[in-house]
């Protein structure tokens, strides 16, 4: 699937054109990529490079490795919940992070 610019041959007295050439003037550095070749770049389109979007994380990087730390000292998993205010589930995710290669 090609996209391309709307030129001057495109016919802008029907609704269609009118449409189709709002649409497309609005992404004037739109690649001939589709998502069928593959996702495009971040940063293009104008999604942000990095995402904002979803749920925030429940615990900083920082509070991961004090985690990570406190549980390495012998500190047990509902301590570890009730010091942070993490559920159980986030606190195993996190402990199961640091056992996956870097």
């Amino acid at each position: 699937m090609m996209i391309s610019r709307p030129d001057s041959s495109m016919q802008v007295s029907t609704a269609v054109g009118r449409m189709l050439t709002g649409v497309f003037g609005r992404w004037p550095n739109m690649s001939a990529r589709s998502s069928m070749n593959g996702p495009l770049p971040p940063g293009r389109l104008g999604v942000p490079a990095v995402s904002t979007w979803g749920r925030p994380k429940a615990v900083t990087p920082d509070q991961a490795r004090q985690v990570r730390a406190l549980h390495e000292m012998g500190e047990s998993v509902p301590a570890l919940v009730a010091t942070f205010g993490v559920s159980r589930a986030t606190v195993y995710r996190l402990l199961a992070e640091e056992a996956l290669p870097a």
